[in-house]
């Protein structure tokens, strides 16, 4: 899913005599440091978050007085614009907030059936508690049938400053690769023209150690989204998520404007 280009790691040629020492010294190195850039993404001293603006954002409405976590979409009336419903509220820290249980047979409307694709060509504001932000959302593929939410793909971009940064991170001795996988999504509530659900998202990381050697490992994501029809081809969804790694967190949200595809060419694993 990464979209920038990897430099390519080069061996000089040396004498039989010397080859064996050489090998140790850049193993030895290699060794340490692959430690000192996991130490530094994952490690190190507690920090404030560090929070981005990306894209500029609308307003947020208040919380449900109720307490309820569930977004309320009461009926708009003839012409009302009904749009600042789509927004859900920001989180301030890296807790998602629990939900009652999904809907075991949600009847999607029949505006909704069908594939989408869009991107949010990244956040609109992110936050971590420690470390540097390397991947943002990219092209999303999915699709409603009768009674479902399945997601086709979603594409995690990693910017040249962002790889810069990811292989200085790694002592200019490997780089990281991101994708999207397992991607298992809920219902909660349904109305004509509204969807409020709840994805949880399997991320793969690939640390590729020397440029030669793939170490992989997890981190998951739990996003909530609300998605609005803005007409028979268009769909809005806006979205917050938590993203939890090791010794680490992520937070904050996006939003995107989705049309519709006759097909969808590719399917997340």
């Amino acid at each position: 899913m990464v979209r920038s280009s990897v430099p390519n790691f080069r061996r000089g040629r040396h004498s039989a005599s010397c080859s064996s020492s050489l090998i140790w010294k850049i193993s030895l190195f290699g060794a340490i440091a692959f430690a000192f850039a996991s130490w530094n993404a994952h490690g190190g001293p507690q920090a404030s978050p560090n929070v981005s603006q990306q894209q500029p954002t609308t307003s947020a409405p208040s919380v449900n007085p109720s307490g309820s976590q569930l977004l309320e979409v009461p009926p708009a009336a003839a012409g009302e614009d009904s749009g600042g419903l789509l927004q859900i509220p920001q989180l301030a820290t890296p807790e998602i907030p629990s939900m009652p249980l999904p809907l075991q047979s949600p009847v999607i409307p029949p505006g909704f059936t069908g594939c989408w694709t869009g991107n949010p060509g990244g956040f609109d504001r992110v936050a971590t508690d420690k470390g540097n932000v390397v991947g943002t959302p990219g092209q999303i593929y999915f699709c409603y049938g009768n009674h479902a939410i399945k997601f086709q793909s979603a594409d995690i971009v990693i910017s040249p400053q962002a790889r810069a940064g990811d292989i200085a991170r790694h002592l200019g001795l490997g780089y990281t690769t991101l994708k999207a996988k397992g991607i298992k999504t809920d219902v909660y509530l349904v109305t004509a023209d509204t969807l409020r659900s709840r994805s949880y998202i399997d991320i793969e990381v690939t640390d590729h150690l020397l440029y030669l050697i793939p170490i992989k490992f997890h981190e998951h994501m739990v996003e909530d989204e609300v998605s609005k029809l803005a007409g028979p081809n268009m769909l809005t969804i806006y979205a917050r998520f938590v993203l939890t790694a090791p010794q680490q967190h992520m937070w904050g949200t996006w939003h995107a404007d989705f049309h519709r595809v006759a097909d969808v060419p590719r399917s997340t694993e």
